[in-house]
């Protein structure tokens, strides 16, 4: 930890964030609590466990976590109380699909790494106590986050506890402080303007509010400091290469047209930020640590990029971006160039029906089009189709299945998901009127958020939808997973990508 007479703040990433990077949001709010003279440090928990989960047997539990939704929380949840962890763990086996039969061999592992990793992090936080320790709640890192700060609060109540990151709602926030006594303040939205105040209230003694709302920033307020954290990777057993640094260079979607999306509920309207300093700490960043793999967070990566990033960067990165389908071939080449392998491509269809019911402001041409070009470009298009979402109808899946029988030459999704019902999206606002209704299954999580429809993104829930629940929408459905299916195995056996 940082020398200092006395730590102000401790920002922490719980687990379950992939292991192979960094976390931006704790050192980015790090950075600008430094750069206000604020004495503070970061954690990458989520590394350590990740890392100790890599190098033995559980290397598929890993994979898991990171791609089965709620499996660590149930995980985090039978640790909480243990006298109710058969009845969670068979909840866990009944609600959540997909989720590997967990052997106790594989547990007693992952609950030993857990316990080591979190009392050596709790020894060394009463060590040294810093006046506020900083949680998040970003990709299924909530529940871990809520054990942590119920741990702390235990064992060191002197110290305040502030939690931020994707929370869905106030309401969920207001649900949160309620269950939640341990937690002394929550920001829901950015924290950028905010978490500087937060800190030094709580250093002054003064009186800071128990929820805050984040401002919405119009410029990045620092840059992250990943010295540290990859100073320390750089002599570790862990592989280097496969670490991945990341960085923002918008917020919120320039397109703000689908109706299943509320990032720009959460993110106002779409900002972009100054570049130049960001691809000038990434080649930094690639030439002191040899990191080659880095990832840009922005929701919708702006097309302004391609002409900032030409002449910048290095052909042998990795780098992941998400675009949505608007891109041409020469603005992908210029990608390319500047290291972009693979980008997570906003298709969801290949129905002008479906498009147009979900208000995507694309058509299959469109898509096509973006594929094309992702081809010619040599930049892998990583995308997925939609499926069960209210409007549907098997003509849209026919459409899709159609599409993929004619066009088995072009790179097929990567998998096809459940159309999430996400709070302040249009599909949740007009939920009544679509005949959408909402429903929990299980109690295992009604100590972390009741049941209650703004909180179905955080715990488990099933969302039913009348007009999907046809025997002919359900057969072009099935239907439709098997064509890609196809389609999937007769790409890869052409060898393209």
């Amino acid at each position: 930890m940082n020398q200092c007479n006395a730590l102000d703040a401790v920002f922490v990433s719980a687990p379950f964030f992939p292991a192979y990077g960094p976390s931006y949001a704790i050192e980015y709010l790090a950075a600008i609590c430094k750069d206000k003279g604020l004495c503070v440090d970061s954690l990458h928990l989520h590394h350590q466990i990740g890392k100790d989960l890599l190098s033995g047997s559980t290397m598929a539990l890993y994979d898991a976590l990171k791609s089965v939704r709620y499996l660590g929380d149930y995980l985090v949840l039978a640790r909480w109380s243990p006298e109710d962890a058969k009845s969670i763990f068979d909840e866990l086996y009944a609600t959540v699909p997909n989720v590997p039969q967990l052997d106790a061999e594989t547990l007693q592992t992952f609950y030993s790494v857990w316990n080591d990793r979190m009392d050596a992090f709790l020894h060394q936080l009463a060590a040294a106590p810093p006046r506020v320790v900083a949680l998040t709640a970003t990709h299924y890192q909530l529940v871990a986050s809520l054990w942590l700060a119920d741990r702390i609060r235990t064992e060191m109540p002197e110290i305040k506890i502030v939690l931020g990151g994707y929370l869905g709602s106030l309401d969920t926030c207001r649900d949160l402080l309620a269950r939640h006594p341990a937690l002394d303040t929550i920001v829901f939205g950015e924290g950028d303007d905010v978490i500087a105040d937060i800190v030094e209230g709580y250093r002054e003694g003064s009186a800071v509010p128990r929820l805050v709302e984040g401002r919405r920033t119009k410029a990045l307020r620092a840059r992250p400091r990943y010295e540290t954290f990859l100073d320390d990777v750089a002599v570790t057993d862990f592989d280097k290469s496969l670490t991945s640094v990341s960085y923002e260079l918008s917020r919120g979607c320039y397109w703000d047209k689908c109706d299943f999306c509320n990032f720009n509920t959460a993110y106002g309207r779409f900002r972009r930020f100054n570049a130049g300093g960001i691809l000038d700490q990434m080649e930094q960043v690639s030439e002191r640590y040899g990191i080659h793999r880095f990832h840009l967070l922005d929701t919708s990566l702006p097309p302004s990029f391609a002409k900032q990033c030409d002449g910048r960067g290095d052909p042998g990165w990795d780098v992941f971006v998400e675009i949505m389908a608007d891109w041409s071939a020469d603005m992908l080449k210029a990608l390319r160039r500047f290291g972009v392998r693979r980008a997570q491509v906003g298709i969801e269809s290949f129905s002008d029906g479906q498009l147009s019911s979900m208000n995507k402001g694309m058509t299959v041409a469109d898509n096509t089009r973006v594929l094309a070009a992702c081809q010619e470009a040599d930049v892998a298009p990583v995308y997925g189709l939609l499926v069960g979402r209210p409007g549907d109808t098997a003509a849209h899946y026919e459409d899709c299945i159609r599409f993929a029988e004619n066009n088995m030459h072009l790179p097929p999704p990567r998998y096809i998901s459940d159309c999430d019902l996400r709070p302040g999206s249009p599909l949740y606002r007009n939920r009544a009127e679509l005949g959408i209704s909402i429903s929990f299954a299980g109690s295992a999580f009604e100590p972390i958020l009741p049941a209650t429809d703004h909180n179905c993104e955080l715990r488990p829930s099933t969302v039913d939808i009348p007009s999907l629940q046809g025997d002919e929408i359900r057969a072009q459905r099935r239907l439709l997973e098997r064509t890609v299916q196809s389609w999937q195995a007769a790409y890869a056996e052409g060898g393209t990508h």
